[in-house]
């Protein structure tokens, strides 16, 4: 990879290039390159390579860190029947790479858009989340685990919104889709 930059002729100040890319991965790696100086009598951009090296090359390098991004995962059966939601339908929570400030909650809401909060379905297991209106904080002493929908919820589509927010910021959003039908049986 060749990178070009033009500098006044007669400059004395100090010039800083930074280097931005999508192309290094997110693991941590080590990372060097050559930069060389020209200097070139002509103003043409395409032709900066005509001129003379002025002094050594010099290599450059640098550590990239490996990043840790926060994740949340919900899992589980998202249609239900009536029956599955009397014996508790439950859906598995895990999270990974938190910051330690960092504040989960899960807000029903009714229908699969809209922001119509659905108070009576969720219901914590093992007290891992504190439900109060429609909304669960989780409490992350007590680990990964399971999220229990409320049998008393009507049937109908519902949106469970994650949120993970840290220094009062939201850093991730995740919605999760499920429904509860119930079962006819026509006899003829």
């Amino acid at each position: 990879m060749e990178y070009l930059k033009r500098l006044d002729r007669n400059t004395t100040e100090t010039k800083t290039l930074k280097l931005i890319s999508d192309m290094i991965p997110e693991s941590a790696a080590n990372y060097s390159f050559t930069g060389q100086l020209y200097l070139a009598d002509s103003n043409n951009a395409e032709q900066p390579m005509n001129g003379v090296k002025v002094g050594d090359s010099v290599t450059i390098s640098f550590s990239k860190t490996a990043e840790s991004k926060p994740s949340l995962k919900v899992s589980g059966n998202q249609i239900g029947t009536n029956a599955d939601w009397v014996s508790g339908q439950k859906f598995k929570f895990e999270v990974a790479e938190l910051p330690d400030d960092s504040v989960v909650t899960v807000t029903a809401y009714s229908g699969a858009s809209g922001n119509q909060k659905a108070t009576d379905v969720l219901s914590s297991v093992g007290g891992q989340f504190d439900i109060t209106g429609g909304t669960g904080t989780y409490n992350k002493n007590n680990g990964n685990g399971l999220l229990k929908l409320s049998s008393v919820a009507p049937q109908g589509t519902y949106r469970l919104v994650f949120e993970v927010k840290s220094n009062k910021e939201t850093i991730l959003t995740v919605p999760y889709y499920i429904g509860k039908r119930q079962i006819f049986l026509r006899i003829f």
